[in-house]
C-alpha cells in the first residue's frame, strides 16, 4: 500500500485529462524560453481539474530530488502565470 494516495506512481492518469495537462505543460515550458504568443484555449468543464493537476505539481516539486532551487522557482512561478493567466484561481 501506498501512504499518499495522491502520490501512487501505479495509478494511472485520466485518459480525459491528458491531453489538457499536455497542452497546458507545453505552454508552460514554452513560457520559460519565450513569451508565449496567446493564451491556450481551454474547456471549462476541465479547467477546475486542470488547475488541480498544476497545483498538485507546483507544490511538490522536489529540490534538489527533482531540480535546482532556481529551476525550481521559476518552474512554479511559471505554473502560476498560467494559472494567473488563464483565470484558473
Amino acid at each position: 500500500t501506498v501512504s499518499a494516495p495522491l502520490a501512487d506512481p501505479n495509478t494511472p492518469p485520466e485518459p480525459s485529462l491528458v491531453p489538457v495537462v499536455d497542452s497546458a505543460l507545453r505552454w508552460i515550458s514554452l513560457s520559460l524560453l519565450q513569451k508565449p504568443e496567446e493564451p491556450l484555449q481551454i474547456e471549462r468543464s476541465s479547467a477546475k481539474q486542470l488547475a488541480a493537476c498544476l497545483l498538485y505539481l507546483r507544490d511538490r516539486i522536489g529540490v534538489p530530488r527533482d531540480m535546482t532551487v532556481h529551476a525550481a522557482r521559476q518552474l512554479r512561478a511559471h505554473i502560476n502565470l498560467f494559472l494567473d493567466s488563464h483565470r484558473l484561481r
